[in-house]
């Protein structure tokens, strides 16, 4: 099962079966009508109907864009992030320019939620790598609702808390696989939280994910190409082999939080 599909009707089927601090360059534009009453995000259809409720009754549903910076290293976290078709990057950027990726978070989490925990900064960028809508709630306003609803209490800390074992299982995987595995896990967790086929990525942008040099990215890419997995041209990357690709993918791509919470 996968946790997002490939237009909006999709996408709400695929976040209920789930449920079986913007800084200066934050999203500025109102995203599109859409039911309020519910939410395509899995974090809150796993939540009782009541909590979610009371989340939805106060969350502004805005439209992220591409490339944006919602929070950055050192920020403080004003606002949870709830994305429903957006796909956000949780990144740690070093001094000499280069990158690497710790997390994705599309719509079966949230990105914010240290705040809840008393942290009151971010520790890492968090950008947007695929546009698309998310809802963002106050922090202050979360805490008072979680001060009211136990319930609420728990299911916002147990989805910090997977993101806390992606970033774990990332940093593992950064240090012990090798680049062409690293890249398999990646378009595969993409393409899941996209539904696409095609995944419109800039060589650039996968380098930082990966936290490699780009000529480790086209050798990686050509040895997937030369597998009949996929196809790499100039800021698109298809996939042809699923199945090929999954079996070419660390063993993260399965263990991955999300993943174990889909399956159960």
């Amino acid at each position: 099962m996968e946790f997002i599909a490939k237009d909006e009707d999709a996408a709400v089927r695929a976040t209920s079966l789930s449920a079986s601090s913007t800084g200066a360059q934050g999203p500025r534009a109102a995203a599109s009508p859409h039911d309020k009453r519910r939410s395509r995000n899995a974090v809150l259809n796993r939540s009782m109907p009541s909590d979610a409720a009371l989340i939805m009754a106060c969350a502004e549903r805005v439209r992220l864009h591409r490339g944006e910076t919602l929070t950055d290293i050192g920020d403080p976290v004003v606002r949870l992030c709830f994305p429903e078709t957006a796909v956000l990057a949780l990144v740690v950027p070093m001094r000499d320019g280069t990158s690497a990726e710790v997390a994705f978070v599309g719509c079966e989490g949230m990105v914010g939620g240290m705040a809840l925990l008393g942290v009151p900064a971010s520790a890492v960028r968090a950008t947007v790598l695929v546009g698309g809508d998310a809802l963002r709630v106050p922090v202050a306003t979360v805490r008072r609702l979680c001060d009211a609803s136990r319930t609420l209490h728990a299911s916002l800390l147990g989805a910090e808390a997977l993101l806390h074992a992606a970033v774990v299982r990332s940093a593992a995987c950064h240090a012990l696989h090798p680049a062409r595995a690293r890249l398999a896990r990646f378009l595969l967790e993409f393409q899941d939280r996209t539904g696409k086929e095609t995944l419109l990525l800039t060589q650039d942008e996968t380098a930082a994910m990966l936290g490699v040099q780009r000529t480790t990215v086209t050798a990686a890419a050509h040895g997937l190409m030369e597998r009949g997995l996929i196809t790499y041209r100039r800021g698109q990357i298809g996939i042809l082999d699923r199945p090929g690709l999954e079996a070419m993918a660390c063993e993260c791509y399965h263990a991955a939080p999300s993943r174990i919470l889909q399956h159960g």
